[in-house]
């Protein structure tokens, strides 16, 4: 029997659901389809959510709230995945193996296990056929960006194709678990015997691409240690202090520094020391991008925006588009409202979105590993706060970045380093010449060589005059079409046919097309903007 209320309830439904949406905002709906598209977009949500240079910062403060709300995978298939990866199944290579999983993501699920010795461990198991589903989820992701690059001139600015390409690297890396293995080695290596930090351990004999086996960390996470304040066992002011100095020693020391450190990720053990997980998304730079950085600190430290402009165009951050005047402007003014703030009062992270806002506005694009450090310090900075109100994170920090700053300008092999390389440019262009001239006079002989000009104005007066010259050209037509039906009209010879010959009947003809002509040439004279624009 058919179900004649079933387009009803369908309708009804379908209204129930849109007005449940209407309240929310632009920015939470964008989230949720982020949420509804699944994994991989999830992933590339949660990468947009570190670009503020590049999206609203409303977009980028409700993305930051996307987490991976992805169902488990089932015990058969991690236990296949880990037997696939180690080549023994895990009863053979643990003592135990927990069925349930302790953590779900968009890329792997975390179970505890025992090796045989006794050792607690965790393995991080990809999900299965990951890879397959990433690609394909990525080729759609480039399909839509070009397209929408393409056919949407308001948001050519924010290079959707490149973004799209920059997240397919950056996923494609973070499934790879070999690379977290070797992030977990070198910031063990780092922080080698400072006694205020515990770095997990990996086991390489049971860890593959796509299995990471590590050590099991006990301890109180940060989160709950911010929420729970009269935790005992714990110095809270110790605590924040040796955060606060564990991040910027990795971005201004070491140049390799967590990129995620938010309070899920940080573990206190007894003692205050302080335990980093998941270090699927690292921070890298060389000396040349920690020297650029401290120029860019100082600068803002000692309100000396010239220096901060001379910085993005060194960087060739700052294109012919951007109004150095405004720009120059506006940073001071962003600058003095921190500054009429006590020092202990600057929220790091609401500086560093405006910050990046204001470049955005000015069509800066900063540079992913600049985003990272920014995202990182405002993070430690808010930690830090909330576990030590009396805290001065930014007072902390000054004699580290003065040390830094003066230490590279004392450092000889800076120098040496920086003279190389010019010489090392300079050669090559003068190795280059001799061939590129060639090819300059070998086209220039052959008549190849030629300039192209790329003037909109130019191109856009051609149009208008080749649209002139056409309706002139369609004027003469319809006057001599006039002229001719008139002369045939006035012709009373020949045989009649309904009261006119065929000459006058050719004349009727000719005042119709001239007619039809003239209404053409009409309406595109006021499609064009009117009379006056034709």
């Amino acid at each position: 029997m058919h179900d004649w209320l079933g387009p009803i309830r369908q309708f009804l439904r379908r209204n129930q659901e849109l007005e449940r949406l209407s309240q929310y905002s632009t920015w939470e709906r964008i989230r949720m389809v982020f949420e509804e598209l699944g994994a991989t977009f999830i992933k590339f949500g949660q990468i947009l959510a570190t670009r503020p240079d590049l999206i609203p910062m409303p977009l980028v403060l409700e993305l930051r709230k996307l987490q991976d709300r992805v169902p488990p995978f089932s015990l058969e298939e991690a236990r296949l995945q880990v037997e696939r990866e180690l080549k023994r199944p895990p009863d053979e290579l643990f003592a135990r193996f927990s069925p349930t999983p302790l953590a779900a993501g968009s890329i792997a699920q975390v179970h505890e296990a025992e090796l045989k010795s006794g050792e607690r461990v965790v393995l991080k198991i990809q999900r299965p056929n990951l890879e397959r589903l990433i690609s394909t989820d990525i080729d759609i992701l480039a399909q839509l960006a070009t397209a929408v690059h393409a056919n949407i001139p308001e948001v050519r600015a924010y290079k959707l194709p490149a973004i799209v390409e920059e997240f397919s690297r950056s996923i494609m890396k973070e499934i790879d678990f070999t690379r977290e293995a070797y992030h977990v080695r070198r910031f063990a290596k780092n922080f080698e015997g400072d006694d205020r930090f515990h770095v997990l351990k990996v086991y390489d004999e049971l860890s593959t691409s796509k299995v990471l086996t590590m050590e099991q960390i006990f301890g109180t996470k940060v989160g709950k240690l911010m929420e729970r304040p009269d935790l005992p066992g714990i110095d809270r002011k110790v605590v924040a202090a040796n955060g606060v100095d564990m991040v910027f020693t990795q971005i201004f020391v070491h140049g390799f520094f967590h990129a995620d450190p938010h309070p899920g990720n940080i573990i206190i053990q007894p003692g205050n020391r302080i335990a980093l997980i998941d270090f699927g998304m690292m921070g890298i730079m060389d000396d040349s991008r920690i020297y650029d950085i401290l120029v860019l600190l100082l600068g803002i430290i000692t309100k000396d925006m010239d220096t901060i402009i001379k910085l993005f165009q060194k960087l060739e951050l700052v294109t012919d588009e951007v109004d150095i005047r405004a720009l120059r402007a506006d940073g001071l003014d962003l600058i003095e409202r921190y500054y009429s703030q006590p020092l202990a009062a600057i929220d790091l992270g609401k500086f560093f979105s405006n910050l990046f806002e204001m470049l955005s506005r000015h069509h800066v694009v900063v540079p992913p590993d600049i985003l990272l450090m920014g995202k990182s310090l405002a993070t430690i900075d808010g930690i830090a706060r909330t576990l030590d109100p009396e805290l001065d994170p930014i007072q902390a920090i000054k004699p580290l970045v003065f040390r830094q700053y003066l230490k590279r300008l004392s450092d000889p092999k800076g120098y040496s380093r920086a003279a190389l390389d010019t010489a090392e440019d300079y050669m090559s262009l003068v190795r280059s010449f001799p061939t590129d001239m060639k090819q300059i006079l070998g086209r220039l002989r052959r008549g190849e060589l030629t300039m192209n000009v790329d003037v909109p104005e130019i191109d856009n007066t051609v149009r208008a005059t080749g649209q002139s010259s056409n309706r002139i050209a369609l004027g003469l037509i319809i006057a001599s079409l006039v002229i001719g039906a008139s002369t045939l009209l006035g012709n009373q010879g020949g045989v009649s046919i309904a009261g006119l010959n065929l000459a006058q009947w050719v004349g009727v003809a000719g005042l119709g097309a001239a007619g039809v002509l003239a209404a053409t040439l009409f309406f595109a004279i006021l499609r064009s903007g009117g009379i006056g624009r034709a």
